[in-house]
């Protein structure tokens, strides 16, 4: 049964909700306290002495946030891993209907003379094992057609990986919660500090220096980690990043296990319209989850007694050590159905990928000015923001339109509301 590469959006959703709204209220906390003798010598002497009720409230408002954001990833990661159990259940079942019409003895899994393999070949397999040809009735379920022995404990692996990426997952929001709240506070105590000395100075308003401050959070977001390449990562951006991963590792690992388990070795992977670079090369393509079979291989087929010949192009391992199935990465995998499932290929498309990360800067640029309306303390700042985002609209319409690509409103939401 083909997979649609879409099947796990929307399984975050609820975290990023989350995590957006969080966000928004801590930096309504600062704009609220901002407001407190606005414009107004002494501005900074107040500030200071409301500095603790505010470092309160963020704490308090991060600390039940993470508590609730942990819970929201937890459960997608648990939901994940139930879709790939039930998609490749069907995938098998599927794979039974198909076999159930042909009631012929299936010839044995073997590779095709003068093909490379790496590792034990299917052609030496035990007499036991599902993929030799044996006499009488044909087994009218999936082992019928099995490529390698069957691996019953690969369900109980994925269930100890779904739990490590839920524990993963925990903890790097919790870490991201604490160092974002002592970030943010850190920062407006600093920007109180440099308010003081532009009053003294007479360089710029408080008002001027405390709304570039709260735009400046408005734009990249509440800095809660740092990577390796040393780009800074807002708490939204990072928990969504989190969860995706885990919830795509989660889906695949239990997909993947319920294969194993019934001796399917050999999958297919998705195809969507812009693809990264590091992954279109494997679209449509057959991998192996073992390693066991490599190059030409023939198999038995779902819906005759010949054998089929198919060309194993990678291992899943060897593939995602080339990149494939990266953080984000929409790829997914389903069984390869020998007579029914047709490998092939796709065409690279760079200009089109490069139009979804356009679309995504432009998502991304809706919801600045957004939070920046949010965050105004001023009428005339709320009517650049409101314009702004106007503007910022009709750019993703047009892009939208001249790339043929899909607009997602969710991605253009600032949600509002208790964290």
């Amino acid at each position: 049964m083909p997979l649609d590469p879409e099947e796990l959006d929307g399984i975050g959703d609820e975290v990023a909700a989350h995590y957006s709204a969080l966000e928004l209220a801590v930096l309504a906390a600062v704009a609220e306290t901002a407001r407190r003798g606005l414009a107004r010598p002494g501005w900074a002497a107040e500030q200071a002495r409301l500095f603790p009720r505010l470092a309160s409230q963020i704490r308090r408002l991060v600390a039940d946030g993470t508590t609730r954001g942990v819970s929201l990833a937890a459960d997608a990661v648990s939901e994940a891993a139930k879709r790939g159990r039930d998609s490749a259940r069907a995938d098998l079942a599927a794979i039974e209907e198909t076999v159930a019409r042909n009631r012929a003895v299936p010839p044995a899994v073997r590779p095709v003379d003068g093909a490379r393999t790496f590792g034990p070949t299917p052609a030496r397999v035990t007499p036991t094992s599902p993929v030799q040809a044996t006499s009488g009735p044909r087994d009218l379920t999936p082992a019928s057609v099995a490529q390698v022995p069957p691996s019953p404990a690969s369900a109980s692996v994925a269930a100890v990986r779904a739990e490590a990426a839920r524990q993963a997952t925990t903890e790097a929001l919790e870490t991201a919660g604490r160092a974002v709240t002592e970030r943010a506070l850190n920062r407006w105590q600093q920007v109180v500090a440099e308010m003081a000395r532009a009053e003294l100075a007479g360089d710029a308003t408080s008002l001027q220096v405390q709304q570039r401050v709260l735009d400046e959070w408005a734009r990249r977001g509440l800095p809660a980690f740092t990577d390796k390449a040393g780009r800074t990562w807002s708490l939204q951006a990072y928990a969504e990043m989190n969860v995706r991963t885990a919830t795509h590792q989660a889906f695949g690992d239990a997909h993947r296990a319920e294969l194993a388990g019934a001796g399917m070795d050999l999958v297919i992977v998705s195809s969507h319209r812009n693809p990264a670079d590091v992954c279109q090369p494997y679209e449509r393509k057959v991998l192996s989850l073992s390693g066991r079979l490599s190059g030409s291989v023939q198999v038995p087929s779902a819906t005759s007694d010949e054998l089929v010949t198919v060309q194993v192009y990678s291992s899943l391992d060897m593939a995602k050590a080339n990149g494939y199935n990266h953080p984000n990465c929409k790829h997914v995998e389903s069984a390869y159905v020998p007579g029914v499932s047709r490998p092939g290929g796709t065409r690279p498309n760079p200009a089109g990928y490069a139009a979804t990360q356009e679309q995504r800067r432009l998502e991304r640029g809706i919801r600045e000015w957004k939070r920046r309306e949010a965050v105004a303390l001023t009428d005339e700042a709320r009517a650049k923001a409101k314009a702004k985002v106007l503007e910022w609209q009709g750019r993703t319409r047009e892009h939208i339109k001249v790339h043929g690509l899909d607009r997602r409103y969710y991605r253009e939401q600032v949600r509002v509301g208790a964290a």
